[in-house]
């Protein structure tokens, strides 16, 4: 099994719309998603231009440069009061598209469930 680690630790104005406090975090299909401290959900897209980056050069300072990863917001998701707590990616069968729909599923702060398709 292979596994990918990408630091989120920096932000900027662009990449981060919202000033609110990531409270939850989940890898999605092509990025992930954020839960804030607001109660919304952001989903961001990874876009990666240099798949040729070797291991070593994974621990230089310009990591960052050499992966060549941009962060995207693609949607935002506002039902919730309160913090996110919890963020869960799952699947459903869908008749209309003859197979499964993935799902996030996002829990607040207030106990409020939320399925997202």
């Amino acid at each position: 099994m292979s596994q990918l680690n990408v630091e989120l630790a920096v932000w900027n104005a662009a990449a981060n719309p919202t000033r609110s406090r990531v409270t939850a975090i989940v890898a999605c299909k092509d990025g992930v998603a954020c839960g804030h401290a607001d109660g919304k959900i952001w989903l961001y897209k990874l876009n990666a231009a240099d798949a040729k980056t070797t291991l070593s050069q994974l621990d230089t300072p310009k990591r960052d440069e050499l992966l060549g990863l941009e962060v995207q917001p693609k949607c935002l998701l506002a039902a919730h009061q309160s913090p996110i707590i919890l963020l869960q990616l799952g699947q459903i069968s869908s008749p209309s598209s003859e197979g499964y729909e993935g799902t996030i599923t996002s829990v607040s702060e207030d106990g409020d469930v939320v399925l997202w398709g």
